[in-house]
């Protein structure tokens, strides 16, 4: 059975034709295999495992290894995607007392919101068009964006309310099929 390097230790090793760097800090084991197993990639790993060592004994550890990957972290921000579906979150939960997670047509309208990502008043009626639902979602959809636009333009989130004459798809009458009784 092998030793355990001291709490803090880079080691480097090959591993699948990669320099495997591994160390552990805190009773957690890290593990990142970032360059070739090289003369370079070998150099570029015993360059990051002092950067590493050195991090851990000034207390500038980044436990994500961002830093370490070369990953700049994405700082959280207020996006206009983020707002209007919290938007409509609150709207639904507050205003139709009902459950987004829990109602299939707003459960299924809001991953939409999401998937559509930056709209506003300008850009979502040309969204919904190139979305490929039947008429009876469509209408349906249209019905809670028109309910959860007009709530935007009352609370000043919006200027105009853009589903405002919009017109419904119409859907085609299917004929039944007779049925007969054969039975006598």
């Amino acid at each position: 059975m092998g030793l355990k390097n001291t709490n803090g230790a880079v080691s480097l090793t090959g591993w699948k034709g990669r320099v495997r760097m591994r160390w552990r800090n805190e009773g957690k084991r890290y593990s990142l295999t970032l360059f070739s197993n090289t003369k370079k990639g070998l150099y570029q790993a015993k360059k990051l495992a002092l950067e590493i060592e050195s991090d851990l004994l000034n207390d500038q550890f980044d436990a994500t290894l961002y830093k370490y990957k070369g990953i700049q972290p994405s700082q959280p921000e207020e996006s206009p995607t983020k707002a209007m579906v919290e938007h409509f979150e609150h709207w639904v939960k507050h205003y139709k007392q009902l459950d987004s997670d829990r109602n299939t047509d707003y459960y299924h309208l809001r991953n939409t919101l999401r998937k559509w990502g930056t709209f506003n008043e300008l850009t979502v009626l040309g969204m919904l068009s190139r979305e490929a639902f039947g008429p009876k979602t469509y209408n349906n959809r249209l019905g809670i964006l028109r309910n959860f636009s007009k709530w935007l333009v009352n609370q000043g989130v919006w200027s105009h309310d853009p589903f405002e004459g919009v017109s419904r798809k119409r859907m085609k009458k299917t004929v039944k099929p007779q049925s007969y009784d054969w039975a006598l």
